[in-house]
């Protein structure tokens, strides 16, 4: 007979933790002690690292668990930590040339609000999907101080790589890529190249666009962690499923960089690496045969398709196409 997972609230849906084989119903408690134990870790210390939330960038309910996530790893980093423990949270929906706006943004401002942050970076242009679908993250991180980062290269440097290649670019573009260059990191198999790129003729062009896009938003994420110590802590990455799941996108490329740029000689925070949280819009029960493996990701989110929930639409953005 095959297992079925335990039913969970209709609302919050399943969280299964694939290192430890544990299903569970995604409630606050639930969400709360699983990022305690198997994120920050049990002993007694301050902390530093990584949380990859994955998303369809058109599934509100993905964008709801991103927020659920930021909002319990806050609260329980204050209560490990103290009021000043350190959290940001970066997004692939901004680009790095964004950062001034975002600043400005989370300064709280009256006369710059969600209107003002839209306008600026060219919301319909740069990424396109609905901007309500991450008003609430966006209002949060205003409300708690929280600093925003953006993830994602200029336009202008992915239609360059698109052009010529990352390895072809001019001397003034090179001054842009991510430190130390872009490593091929990915490895697909058929199977997983079939379900990225559809069989596309330009499939290997569209995976250097991709590897490219990881290694500079993590080269992003990395520069977050500055010298001076000023900015510490845990840093939330908000990004496609397609960059975060089987972590050899993003989740790998950022725990290289983030390793290598916070190591100090007497430092006093434990790095507890890169942490990866998938959601999955699924029917439910939730068989326990489809439970994936550690290397898919370390926390899947099982969801119920919400009304209106189209797969056929992935990552469809609507925003203008180019010429």
């Amino acid at each position: 007979h095959a297992h079925v997972a335990p039913a969970p609230d209709a609302t919050v849906g399943l969280l299964y933790d694939t290192r430890r084989g544990q299903s569970m119903p995604a409630s606050p408690s639930f969400l709360s002690a699983l990022l305690d134990k198997a994120v920050l870790g049990t002993a007694n210390l301050n902390t530093r690292g990584v949380v990859c939330v994955a998303e369809r960038h058109d599934c509100f309910d993905h964008h709801l668990a991103q927020l659920y996530t930021i909002k319990s790893l806050r609260k329980t980093l204050r209560r490990r930590e103290g009021p000043d423990a350190g959290l940001a949270v970066g997004l692939e929906a901004f680009q790095r040339p964004h950062q001034a706006y975002l600043d400005r943004y989370v300064a709280g401002a009256p006369d710059y609000g969600l209107r003002e942050l839209f306008r600026d970076v060219r919301w319909s242009d740069t990424w396109g999907y609905d901007p309500l679908h991450y008003a609430p993250i966006l209002e949060d991180a205003r409300l708690h101080g929280t600093r925003l980062v953006g993830l994602s290269p200029p336009d202008e440097l992915l239609d360059a790589v698109t052009r010529v290649g990352s390895e072809n670019l001019d001397r003034g573009t090179s001054a842009f890529l991510p430190t130390g260059g872009t490593d091929a990191g990915r490895r697909l198999d058929a199977e997983r190249e079939q379900r990225l790129f559809a069989n596309r003729r330009d499939s290997q062009q569209l995976l250097e666009v991709q590897n490219f896009r990881d290694e500079y938003m993590a080269d992003s994420a990395a520069l977050h962690y500055d010298h001076r110590r000023s900015r510490d802590g845990w840093l939330v990455l908000l990004a496609g499923s397609r960059h975060v799941a089987h972590r050899d996108g993003l989740p790998d490329r950022v725990a290289r960089r983030v390793a290598s740029r916070t190591e100090a000689p007497a430092d006093d925070r434990v790095f507890r690496g890169v942490h990866t949280i998938i959601p999955e819009t699924v029917s439910f029960p939730v068989k326990a045969a489809c439970f994936p493996s550690s290397t898919y990701g370390d926390i899947v989110w099982y969801q119920r398709p919400g009304e209106g929930f189209d797969p056929a639409k992935i990552n469809r953005a609507p925003r203008p196409l180019k010429a």
